[in-house]
């Protein structure tokens, strides 16, 4: 495609595929600009080789796609608290497991407090302090957590914390299923 292009207008193709001399195809940015020089009008185009950058985006792609896969077929939900933040990720299939859609949860650590069960609550909570407070790296509870319809369904849940550098708690990712009839 060609575009009218006026004076100092600088146009930016992405992730366009080209071929090289050897056959081989490679993936380009491209940039041009329309001058005038020498009184007549050119354009300077500059292409900038992104293959690599396009094989990581695709590898990155195949991974989350592979992990999602897993998750979805091992039935469990994720979440990813960034203690700094104090945001809270909830995957799908963790609302999902409480019967909630994807708006009726937030992203934040009271959207799971307020569904402790009451008998649980202080003991998780201190649970969780201490696990920030020691040197552990993973945990497994079992616990209850209410569900849309008003119901507790035991869950067990395996968490990792990460640190930084200093070796301060900087984010609380797990994974949890639904074991109620476990239990029963």
């Amino acid at each position: 495609k060609f575009h009218r292009q006026q004076e100092g207008q600088r146009l930016v193709t992405r992730n366009r595929p080209m071929l090289r001399n050897d056959g081989t195809v490679f993936y380009a940015d491209i940039s041009n600009v329309r001058i005038a020089w020498q009184g007549r009008p050119c354009i300077i185009g500059v292409f900038r080789d992104i293959t690599e950058r396009k094989q990581v985006e695709e590898a990155l792609r195949a991974s989350e796609e592979r992990y999602e896969l897993a998750v979805r077929g091992a039935g469990v939900g994720i979440f990813d608290w960034n203690i700094l933040t104090n945001k809270v990720y909830y995957s799908p299939r963790w609302k999902a497991l409480f019967g909630y859609s994807e708006n009726e949860i937030g992203d934040s650590v009271e959207d799971w407090a307020r569904l402790l069960h009451p008998d649980e609550r202080d003991s998780i909570i201190t649970r969780q302090d201490d696990f920030f407070a020691g040197t552990e790296s993973t945990a497994t509870l079992e616990y209850r957590l209410r569900h849309k319809d008003g119901t507790y369904r035991w869950i067990l849940v395996h968490v990792l914390v990460v640190r930084d550098e200093s070796g301060r708690p900087c984010r609380l990712v797990g994974s949890l299923g639904d074991i109620t009839e476990r239990k029963q």
